[in-house]
């Protein structure tokens, strides 16, 4: 028996490598998860006179990090005076400027590094001219979150795969099997559950500030940041959830069943539950599900994600370790254990499959987005993963209830485990992407007639904010056109912007914008003045929607 229990922990971890390496090459290295929604001055305009601050504007409460900001001026270096403070409930963030400079021609650069209400670096910057129209500035470089980024990541990944032992296991062996927690054989699942949550949320913990700082490895090596951390609102989350995975230690021993049927106490009962419920929430609050709009719904779906992925995997662990090796002595029975198992692994299924449904809708907009960005492309793999671990289960309970073939049951939810390990890693993936309506994009290709000729116009990126506009003149056959000089203005009634003048250099029989900003989402018009190399000017106008 102990060879072939080596054989299956010896499979399953071979799963561990795997699901690191995805992970690492999955996180990214900067992730931007709050959105800059506007700004006062506005991105890309033009001023009489410096303004008295800057003041940005995000979708969701951020926190400040100390030197992330900076308001840089062609005209003499930095502006900013005092440190940025925090407005609208932390969705603000106001700088100060020195008025100095007056009216003195400019652009300045606003350089902004923050960290997000789920604990993700966000980098940007704007730009506004005082006197003449914003031109191109030199940004200085900005590190993303780095290998502590990665770490951060990691700790996740152990967060949940330990709510698995410290709660899936339990949860499923009260409802279904209470006899079989009795087991050892499920002590280093249900003892180190709670150990694998607390050392990945120390290692969120120790990583947070080194990343929101881009300090590296050398960050992660001292704590100075680790206050910083703690008054945060992710600092609170994780201290919680560490004090919670503590707790279900001693509380999680209590209320196994003791041999001779001894009945565990009901209070430490409840006390466990209280606890799990807890750090599910917890767990839901500290992620995607406690930022951004709609709130309201997308904790308690991302909580019912978390429990229901738990029990399910939780329930194929108690399976393969106690459950399957009883059913031998216990032939007459197998078929009534197997379908009770089918009705919660079902029920597991459905509310992973509704909360995740929820959760993709809110995540995932347009529609496009599920295939066209990274957040949409890592869903997809896992929902292919995840309908694989189905399939496997459903397969393996048949050949269960009708064969009595428990020789093949067992490697089917050895399988079926090691592919869930996969499933946690691309929700790891997942948890440190940014969300697919935030990146989502694409270029577009546009076409304006002029005169008997046409203008073919390329959006390189539809997302807000800095944009390459490209355009080439063509005759009525598709040959180049030269012309004389290309203008243009862009403007939007629904983001009640009048105008934004926007410049081309030529260049290889085309034209490029050499500064062209969309501040605001919705859609927009580009309106372009074309002068042939003879006859009069042109203007003609083109439409696209930017995200």
């Amino acid at each position: 028996m102990l060879p072939r229990t080596i054989r299956i922990i010896g499979a399953l971890l071979a799963t561990v490598p795997v699901a690191l390496l995805i992970i690492v090459a999955g996180s990214p290295a900067a992730s931007a998860h709050a959105v800059l929604v506007g700004s006062d001055p506005l991105d890309g305009s033009r001023l009489a006179t410096i303004p008295a601050r800057v003041t940005l504007r995000f979708d969701e409460p951020v926190q400040i990090i100390d030197g992330g900001t900076t308001v840089i001026s062609t005209a003499g270096g930095r502006v900013e005076t005092g440190a940025p403070v925090a407005g609208d409930g932390g969705r603000s963030v106001i700088i100060n400027l020195d008025p100095a400079p007056g009216k003195k021609p400019a652009t300045y650069l606003v350089s902004y590094r923050i960290v997000s209400a789920d604990s993700h670096v966000v980098v940007g910057s704007i730009r506004f001219g005082v006197a003449q129209d914003p031109t191109a500035i030199d940004q200085p470089a900005q590190a993303g979150a780095g290998p502590p980024g990665v770490v951060s990541a990691i700790g996740t990944g152990l967060t949940y795969a330990g709510v698995v032992g410290a709660i899936g296991c339990l949860a499923a062996g009260f409802l279904l099997w209470p006899s079989a927690l009795r087991s050892r054989r499920l002590n280093p699942v249900i003892i180190g559950g709670p150990v694998l949550i607390m050392v990945g949320t120390l290692a969120r913990l120790i990583a947070a500030a080194p990343a929101a700082e881009g300090t590296g490895w050398s960050g992660m090596l001292q704590l100075e940041g680790l206050p910083f951390t703690l008054i945060g609102y992710l600092g609170r989350m994780l201290a919680v959830q560490f004090t919670l995975a503590a707790a279900l230690l001693p509380l999680s021993r209590a209320i196994r069943p003791r041999r001779g049927d001894q009945a565990a106490d009901p209070v430490m009962q409840t006390g466990w539950a209280l606890a799990a419920i807890a750090l599910i929430g917890v767990m839901a609050a500290s992620g995607h599900g406690g930022a951004g709009n709609g709130r309201w719904f997308a904790l308690p779906a991302t909580a019912l994600h978390l429990a229901a992925m738990a029990i399910w995997i939780g329930g194929v662990i108690d399976l393969l370790l106690v459950v399957r090796p009883r059913l031998r002595t216990l032939p007459r029975t197998t078929g009534m254990i197997i379908d009770r198992w089918s009705r919660l692994a079902f029920a597991a299924v459905a509310a992973l499959a509704l909360s995740g449904e929820l959760l993709a809708w809110r995540q995932i907009q347009p529609i496009e987005a599920l295939w066209r960005t990274p957040y949409g492309i890592t869903l997809l793999i896992k929902l292919g993963l995840a309908a694989v671990a189905v399939i496997i289960g459903w397969f393996g309970s048949r050949v269960a209830a009708r064969r009595r073939d428990l020789t093949h049951t067992r490697r089917m939810l050895v399988a079926e485990i090691m592919i869930m390990v996969l499933v946690i890693a691309a929700a790891t993936v997942l948890s440190a992407t940014p969300a697919a309506r935030d990146q989502y994009g694409p270029s577009a290709q546009l076409s304006a007639p002029f005169g008997g000729d046409q203008l073919n116009v390329r959006v390189a990126g539809t997302r807000r904010g800095p944009q390459q506009i490209i355009v080439r003149a063509v005759d009525a056959a598709g040959r180049p056109l030269p012309i004389r000089s290309l203008s243009g203005q862009l403007s939007s009634v629904q983001a009640q912007v009048a105008a934004v003048d926007v410049r081309f250099r030529s260049g290889s029989g085309e034209w490029h914008s050499t500064d062209a900003t969309m501040p605001l989402p919705g859609l927009w018009q580009l309106t372009l003045t074309v002068t042939p190399e003879s006859g009069p000017a042109y203007v003609t106008e083109v439409s696209y929607r930017v995200w």
